[in-house]
């Protein structure tokens, strides 16, 4: 079998050094063919390179690697993920025979790691597990009723039913609960969204709020809403309409 093409794909770019030295001192039969840190400069090489073999790190800023995945549609490359410990996703990686490598990247596991991958290549239909992962993951948040969103230190899991508004901050997005605030590395359009089968609606360019926490509406040009914690929150003309026929369960 001809070498390996890879990729790797992590927002660190010391954490990217350190895994293609891993790599090219444990794995000659892998070539790196390119090297990405963020999750849009790795789609675009993906569709340029065509790897047989991405290492993708989970937590990164905009898009996590199960996102990024999911943007990407047809998978027909093998993944090994990196990742800090994350539970979660560590029992849904053994669960989905799909491999992994815990940083810091253990040599030795590493090689297992591309050994078994080589070993799949041969084998029929060897992407279904993949496939099969990313569906879970998708059932289990909207079974659970649980948004998982990266944040500047990983990911984080929030109860949706507790989320009471999200606000918009250019690139970045703030999440307030009934406890805190979570500021989050994704743009308010992703959030919209991700909770599209929710009851969420959008009231203003830079604000959606949970229909569940509101506690009135104020008339007005627009108008104004008032949530639950006591904030009150400007209502756009144009989305007027669509706020009262959801209040109204029209």
């Amino acid at each position: 079998m001809s070498k390996i093409k890879a990729l790797i794909i992590d927002d660190e770019k010391h954490s990217c050094e350190i895994t293609q030295m891993l790599v090219e001192d444990c794995c000659p039969n892998v070539e790196i063919v390119g090297v990405a840190t963020s999750p849009i400069d790795g789609m675009r090489l993906i569709r340029q390179e065509k790897p047989n073999l991405v290492f993708l790190d989970i937590e990164m800023p905009v898009l996590n690697g199960f996102q990024m995945l999911d943007k990407i549609g047809k998978i027909d490359f093998h993944i090994i993920f990196t990742t800090a410990y994350d539970e979660f996703a560590i029992k849904a990686f053994k669960v989905g025979a799909v491999d992994y490598l815990l940083k810091p990247i253990d040599s030795n596991e590493l090689e297992e790691a591309v050994s078994r991958v080589r070993k799949r290549m041969l084998e029929p239909n060897s992407m279904s597990h993949i496939e099969t992962l990313l569906r879970n993951m998708q059932k289990k948040d909207k079974v659970d009723g649980r948004l998982t969103v990266p944040t500047l230190n990983g990911l984080e899991i929030l109860p949706i039913e507790e989320i009471i508004r999200c606000e918009a901050d250019s690139n970045y997005t703030t999440l307030i609960l009934p406890d805190r605030q979570v500021v989050i590395s994704k743009t308010l359009k992703d959030i919209e969204e991700q909770l599209r089968d929710y009851p969420f609606v959008r009231v203003h360019q830079s604000h959606l709020i949970h229909l569940g926490h509101v506690q009135k509406y104020i008339k007005g040009n627009g108008g104004q809403v008032v949530m639950d914690n006591g904030d009150y929150l400007n209502v756009s003309r144009n989305r007027k309409q669509r706020l009262l026929d959801s209040l109204s369960g029209k």
